[in-house]
């Protein structure tokens, strides 16, 4: 007899999916069938008896686990990472390893702070050679995934803008529109389609024409994201580019500075840039220095902690410290300084009492140590808001390769030599002058075109077989001949003119050597790159400056300057293709090739060679050669055309030549060393990040982003849910084939245009076509492979398939629950953990803040376990976080499936528990935003007060004086008193809006976990 008849409710015990008996079919042959309509979907199914139970009216996720009623198992990692994907909260990150780069930790850094911080604004003020652009990626595509990248500028100078556009392209498949012209940027602005564009700086300025940011202005049109790379460009207020950055920025909902050197004559550099970034925060320069002031005694702490000295000797010297603040007491330009303790200054800081408490309390374990490195970090409100590294941090990271230069000097041929004079003496007399007075800079640029060759730059060459000997082309032989032939390996030739270039690879090819070439007007650069890397026929890569810029070649350790540019910084970029990340040789070698006698060879003996430029690398040398022209008090041109100017007379004598570029030299030395005196005076006033570091270990081991596990195992269950005619094929270790059935070659197309996100970019529809008539995809999952070999598809968290995916579950709403059953072997955990059965809830806190007229929200992702051996929950959060990492990739499915006997009020216990870990972080939130409150108010409050005491003092001092014009300027003093204590009010009651509030929490999922 049937058990159910039509129209009762049931449900499907596999999913758990209700359902409605639509029809009760005849037995047959003794089992029971019916036909089911279920809610979710409206289809029609014909399921047995036998897989059926009756709808129970279950209240919750604690109902459904103690009537032993557990989803699909591999519904567990499909709601994962799923939820990974939709719902990115700030302890996880969905870019972690999700673009064609090598995972460097550090690299994540300014990511976390820009997340951590209020305003979503941040300075990245990296050494040279970091990975500046990479970082700004990272943060680019997190905001993609959390929906906050509609719109973005970048702003840098016109000789990066190629290297950006390529960078995002190739790394992070982020399509942005180099804009040659304004009218281009405002017709875009004008057609509200979404703005992904690269500006120069010479774009923003301010003008009577077309003035961009007031474009913006009166269009109403804000940007989700703007970044200024080379941010020290603006270092100074009141110029056209400043003002038209500050239209700019007031547009932007979030805003990146990049500048390896931001302070380049004094700190007002730093606190114009600051200002700049966040005018909520800095408004004014004194305050601004009293911050830093009063940052070093906690750097110094952090730095402490690091190097593990005894927390109570830490907490003596932190409170012992003195801090000296400066203060204009009148109009003039003085400053004046107080000074304090620490102890006392700070008595009433919530923060900084609970850091002292600990420093005194606390067991002295690594935990500890981190925990209050962070407490530390959170006093500054310059921590979130600047990001540094330098390469002395990150030393396992960075490339060590010594640099190995090599100067080969050669002397012209007396051929060689009168097709240099005649060419010189032609040239002077097609002007109607001789070389005593030509212009300098004709002179100039005639000499550099021969110094690069002169047998390319003055003889017939082309389609000619009986070339004259060519002093230079011998000794670039010499070294194909030992790098190429005796070593294997390849190597870049780097020349100043496209004649050179071209000429060299007419030559090579007449002695049977193959060669590539790149130069500024050939526009597949990065595919004649990946060829010559790749390609084994192809070991020479010629190339000119423009050509070479903002691509990375570190595959390669030898280079040769064929010619040898003036200016230090293009020496610079050249060595700095392969002098960098992922430079895994022991050593990169430097070739010079120079013409003995020449100007060139006094400016490399007596300049470039001194100032180390080939031995190592020696900072932003756009900054030093800028820095220098400024204490010179050059304007108006550039290094390149200030030593043409000052060495290159014909009417100079050799020693008087050696006695400039000898002075110039120790110019630029001196320079270099003060700038490193500021970069360190910087780095000690500033931070230290050894918590962000920590933290993003933390994630990184925790699978605290979409790991190529769960992504692997999220297109399996498509494939298994709704593609069933299409297979994933593993080739190789990181490599797998997605194998269309001609059947049904059309599969996955029609998938991926059925669940098309509403968002979607080019990406998309670029892999619709790549896949439309093929049967074979290859594709991989791994960062670094894909980092390697930029051809294959790279299936991230991003990639069309994920997206589609995404989509396909979301419309599905499948009617699984979020109640699972699993086992994880202790070995994969951690070894401290006890056999046996564990219930792990994992919730999402919302906590809000209201900052500076805006709501932030701060998501976490809070795991929490309960021992039912113990009936107790498992207190250390480590081993929480590790519990929930391992379910995420080790986790088996559980055979013996049932009710759980357990008689603990279990529902009662965790909402106690989860009540008490959002107590315990929103008392955390306001700590720090009441610490931060403080320290503001106590800068603000003391710069208002000594301004107005100060002229209550001259106020004081004139009434008493009887002079008349004394007297008339009483009432001038007291207006300004007046609007400055007005003021002092307007800021407080900003400062005092700032709310913390937590949202109810949701619980994501709830599992059973034996313990083997």
């Amino acid at each position: 007899m049937a058990k159910y008849n039509k129209g009762d409710s049931v449900t499907f015990v596999e999913t758990n999916e209700s359902g409605v008996i639509v029809e009760v079919y005849a037995p047959y042959k003794g089992k029971q069938q019916y036909a089911v309509r279920w809610i979710n979907s409206g289809d029609i199914s014909d399921i047995l008896e036998s897989r059926l139970e009756p709808e129970r009216k279950l209240e919750n996720a604690f109902d459904m686990l103690q009537a032993g009623i557990y989803s699909a198992f591999v519904d567990f990692a499909r709601l994962n990472t799923q939820y990974k994907i939709e719902n990115t909260s700030i302890n996880t990150i969905s870019s972690l390893k999700a673009s064609r780069t090598i995972f460097k930790p550090y690299q994540y850094k300014p990511l976390l702070k820009f997340l951590n911080s209020d305003s979503r604004r941040i300075l990245i003020a990296d050494e040279v050679g970091l990975g500046k652009t990479i970082e700004a990626g990272h943060i680019m595509l997190e905001l993609k995934a959390r929906n906050e990248l509609g719109s973005a500028i970048i702003v840098c100078p016109s000789s990066l803008q190629d290297k950006w556009k390529d960078e995002l392209e190739t790394r992070f498949d982020l399509r942005f529109k180099k804009y040659e012209h304004k009218l281009d940027f405002i017709a875009d602005i004008e057609s509200h389609r979404p703005i992904y564009g690269i500006l120069t700086y010479e774009k923003i300025r301010t003008s009577s024409h077309n003035d961009l940011g007031e474009i913006l202005e009166e269009k109403q049109v804000f940007i989700d994201l703007v970044v200024c790379d080379e941010a020290h460009r603006m270092r100074n207020s009141g110029t056209d580019t400043f003002d038209g950055a500050k239209k700019f920025l007031t547009a932007a909902r979030s805003a990146i500075f990049m500048s390896a050197t931001p302070i380049m004559l004094h700190e007002g550099n730093l606190f114009t840039l600051l200002n700049l970034l966040d005018p909520y925060q800095f408004k004014s320069e004194e305050v601004f220095r009293n911050l830093m002031n009063a940052n070093k005694p906690f750097v110094a702490a952090i730095s402490e902690l690091n190097a593990k000295l005894p927390f109570k000797d830490i907490a003596q010297r932190l409170m012992d410290a003195e801090l000296r603040y400066e203060y204009k007491y009148s109009g003039d330009d003085k400053y004046k300084w107080t000074a304090i303790s620490v102890k006392e200054d700070y008595k009433s800081n919530p923060l900084f009492n609970k850091i002292i408490a600990d420093l005194n309390q606390l067991e002295e374990t690594d935990h500890n140590r981190v925990k209050i490195q962070y407490d530390i970090s959170s006093i500054s409100i310059l921590n979130n808001i600047f990001s540094r590294t330098t390469k002395r941090d990150v030393t396992t990271d960075w490339s060590q390769a010594i640099r190995m230069p090599n100067t080969i000097t050669i002397k012209l041929t007396e051929f060689e030599r009168n097709l240099y004079d005649d060419y010189l003496e032609n040239k002077c007399a097609e002007e109607g002058v001789t070389i005593y007075d030509a212009n300098p800079l004709f002179l100039s640029s005639l000499k550099k075109t021969l110094a690069s060759s002169v047998i390319a730059n003055t003889t017939e060459w082309e389609n000619k077989t009986d070339l004259p000997y060519d002093s230079k082309f011998e000794a670039l032989k010499e070294i194909i001949d030992d790098v190429l032939k005796k070593q294997g390996k390849k190597l870049i030739v780097f020349a100043t003119t496209i004649r050179t270039l071209k000429y060299l690879q007419y030559r090579l090819m007449l002695e049977g050597v193959e060669s590539l070439m790149i130069y500024g007007g050939i526009k597949e650069r990065q595919q004649i790159v990946c060829r010559f890397q790749m390609n084994k026929d192809f070991n020479i890569l010629l190339s000119s400056e423009v050509g070479g810029e903002g691509l990375d070649m570190q595959f390669c350790d030898t280079i040769v300057n064929y010619d040898l540019p003036w200016n230090p910084m293009v020496v610079e970029q050249r060595i700095g293709r392969i002098d960098r990340f992922g430079q895994t040789s022991e050593y990169v070698y430097i070739y010079n090739i120079l013409v003995k006698g020449t100007l060139q060879e006094k400016i490399y003996g007596r300049l470039l060679n001194r100032i180390g430029i080939f031995r190592e690398c020696i900072g932003d040398i756009e900054v030093i050669l800028d820095r220098f022209l400024e204490k010179e008090n050059i304007k108006g041109v550039d290094f390149v055309s200030y030593l043409e100017r000052e060495v290159d007379n014909p009417n100079l004598t050799e020693d008087e030549v050696n006695r400039k570029l000898d002075s110039i030299r120790k110019a630029i030395e001196q320079v270099k060393f003060d700038v490193d005196q500021l970069t360190k005076g910087l780095s000690d006033s500033l931070t230290n990040d050894m918590y962000f570091k920590e933290e993003i270990n933390k994630i990184n081991n925790h699978n605290r982003y979409i790991t190529e596990t769960e992504l692997i195992n999220y297109v399996n269950s498509i494939i298994a849910n709704k593609l069933k005619t299409v297979r994933l094929k593993k080739i190789d270790k990181f490599v797998y084939n997605i194998a269309l059935q001609k059947g049904d070659a059309k599969a996955l197309t029609n998938f991926l245009i059925t669940n098309k996100p509403n968002k979607t970019d080019i990406n998309y529809s670029e892999f619709l076509n790549y896949i439309r008539d093929e049967y074979i995809i290859p594709i991989t999952f791994n960062q670094e492979y894909a980092y390697e070999n930029k051809g294959i598809q790279y299936v991230n968290s991003y990639h069309p398939l994920t997206m589609a995916i995404t989509e396909y579950y979301k419309k599905e709403k499948k009617a699984s629950g979020n109640t699972f059953r699993m086992v994880l072997r202790k070995a994969d955990v951690d070894n401290r953990l006890k056999t046996g059965v564990y219930i792990m809830g994992v919730y999402l806190l919302d906590i809000q803040r209201e900052v500076f007229h805006s709501v932030k929200h701060t998501q976490l992702l809070i795991p929490i376990v309960f021992d039912c051996q113990n009936e107790d929950f498992v207190d250390d959060e480590e081993l929480n976080e590790k519990i929930f990492s391992a379910s995420q990739v080790f986790s088996e499915i559980e055979d013996e499936i049932g009710p759980l006997d357990v008689s603990f009020p279990l529902q009662m216990a965790f909402s106690e528990k989860i009540s008490e870990v959002q107590d315990r972080y929103k008392e955390d939130y306001n700590i720090r935003s009441e610490s931060n409150k403080i320290v503001l108010r106590q800068r603000i409050v003391s710069q208002y007060e000594k301004r107005i005491q100060s002229h209550y003092d001259r106020i004081d001092e004139y009434q008493y004086s009887y002079d008349p014009n004394k007297l008339k300027l009483i009432p001038a003093l007291k207006g300004k008193v007046k609007k400055w204590e007005e003021e002092l009010q307007t800021e407080l009651m900003e400062l005092d809006r700032s709310k913390i509030a937590v949202n109810p929490n949701k619980l994501v999922s709830l599992s059973v976990i034996t313990i083997k």
